[in-house]
């Protein structure tokens, strides 16, 4: 129960500071100016092939053609476009190609053609990609082809290719013109053709042809999320590496204060010092700046190359969560810093994977707060697991008949007393002395050393009484009870050693419950 308790606490704790710490980052970003964005050209091109002839049946229980589904999209997908400064035009491809509609600002003239579209004929995506390429190559800003198919290649325009080469000879040559290409596909069409046609799987959406209309809304947003990417900001390089360093300091600074007032709650002390507040902030910027730095350089010099990048996001949070477990080592005695550190990089990873797999769905800012708390919220779990699972003994210390707190044995003595920096606080009346008692592990033997100086060996099992606080020392199964010393023979020793041994074998019985003898 006492480690489900801290499991908890620690886990709530860690993943609360985490997000306190993100949501303060991102108020480093307020006041910035929203980067602008060159004007877009998009050339939405269309399958009209026979197949999209073909019947599909509507959640609603009624039953349009393919081609039907694609025009109530398409008039959804322009009336969220501010043609205005964004012109948009159409061309189709089935057996061959044709321009629709020249870019226009006239959203009217745009809806109208696409009613009249028919469907006949093969599919010829070579020659309707060089089509919507050429309405393209003249203009300036950004420039974007949404092609829509429902199947693979038929026919080709190109002699010598085939269907499938001519498709994607014409899609790299719009790429080389600096044209980007975005695929929506239903039914039959070719994932992996269409990734390579476009240059990245991220640029494809496969889709039930009676969701179309979520397609283009998914299409839209990658377009626009494209754009701000590649779009240059205010800041230089050396800004944004510091920016994104003190981002991710607050992270570490948060989940670590986090973790420890979850630790200090656990023995009852105060929630946090000033000394631990300090090392807290100066370990926190080392991790944060060295975990920002490297993922905003790798984002910088890899930026066109998204597995890599993607790999450089992992690193950096792992690299984050190798600080924060690192770091949570000088406030758990005893804990293995290598273990805690591996602790911390699982955190990390877990954090990288929600990264990666939440902000194409719900944006930068929302994928990077639930990333954050989720950091927090994994290494909190980690970090107890490893001091629980890791540990040969400890003391259970028990505050009431209900409650109790464990503290891991090692070389750092576990201190017992009521100065600020005990690890089990007494109150005045039960600690004549600062520090009651120094308890540790050495060699697999658990010893205790008194405020007088005095040191003996406890055994796994024995029970130390301070007022109302008993400690319990305790091992794993492994755990032998430490050996019974032999008591000295009164014969081999002089009357006063023997008279001093018996008076501080008293104090020791008096002293485990807390009393003192008068």
């Amino acid at each position: 129960m006492p480690l489900l308790k801290k499991l908890t606490a620690m886990a709530i704790l860690g993943a609360v500071g985490a997000l306190v710490g993100a949501v303060l980052g991102e108020m480093l970003f307020l006041g910035e100016a929203v980067p602008t964005r060159e004007p877009r050209r998009i050339c939405l091109l269309f399958d009209v092939s026979g197949s999209m002839g073909d019947r599909i049946s509507r959640e609603s229980g009624r039953s349009v053609s393919q081609l039907h589904a694609l025009k109530d999209a398409a008039g959804d997908f322009l009336d969220r476009q501010d043609l205005a400064t964004d012109p948009i035009g159409l061309a189709v491809f089935s057996s061959n190609s044709r321009v629709v509609s020249e870019l226009s600002n006239d959203a009217t003239a745009l809806r109208r053609a696409i009613r009249g579209l028919h469907a006949n004929g093969g599919t010829n995506l070579g020659r309707g990609l060089d089509v919507a390429a050429s309405m393209l190559l003249r203009e300036t800003g950004e420039r974007w082809i949404l092609v829509f198919t429902d199947g693979k290649p038929e026919t080709s325009s190109s002699p010598g290719e085939t269907p499938e080469q001519a498709a994607l000879s014409a899609a790299r040559r719009a790429r080389d013109a600096g044209i980007k290409i975005v695929a929506i596909g239903t039914g039959l069409a070719d994932a992996d053709l269409l990734a390579r046609a476009t240059g990245s799987p991220d640029n494809v959406i496969i889709s039930d042809p009676r969701k179309l209309n979520d397609a283009f809304r998914r299409s839209e947003e990658l377009i626009n999320r494209q754009m701000l990417a590649s779009t240059a900001t205010a800041r230089g390089f050396e800004a944004s590496v510091l920016l994104a360093g003190a981002w991710v300091a607050l992270i570490a600074i948060g989940t670590a204060v986090g973790l420890v007032i979850g630790q200090n709650r656990h023995l009852r002390r105060r929630p946090i010092g000033t000394r631990e507040m300090a090392v807290i902030f100066v370990g926190g910027i080392v991790a944060g700046l060295a975990a920002g730095a490297a993922s905003q350089s790798l984002f910088y010099v890899l930026s066109g190359m998204k597995e890599i990048v993607a790999i450089g996001r992992v690193v950096s949070w792992t690299v984050l969560g190798c600080g924060i477990g690192f770091g949570i080592g000088s406030f758990v005695p005893n804990l293995n810093r290598h273990r805690a550190t591996i602790a911390g990089a699982v955190g990390g990873v877990f954090a990288a994977f929600c990264f990666l797999t939440l902000v194409p769905v719900v944006g930068d800012t929302i994928g990077r707060l639930l990333s954050a708390t989720i950091l927090g919220l994994a290494t909190g779990l980690m970090v107890v697991l490893v001091e629980a699972t890791s540990r040969a003994a400890f003391v259970m210390v028990h505050w009431s008949e209900n409650e109790s707190s464990s503290l891991t044995l090692g070389t750092q003595p576990i201190l017992v007393g009521s100065s600020p920096e005990a690890h089990v606080l007494l109150g005045d009346e039960d600690s004549p002395s600062p520090i009651m008692a120094r308890i540790s592990l050495s060699d697999g033997v658990v010893g205790l050393q008194d405020h007088t100086g005095a040191t003996r060996t406890l055994a796994v099992g024995e029970i130390l009484t301070y007022g109302r606080i008993r400690i319990e020392v305790c091992g794993t199964a492994a755990q032998a009870t430490a050996p019974a010393v032999a008591p000295p023979k009164t014969g081999d020793v002089p009357d006063t050693v023997t008279r001093a041994r018996d008076r501080e074998s008293k104090w020791y019985e008096t002293a485990g419950t807390g009393r003192r003898e008068r």
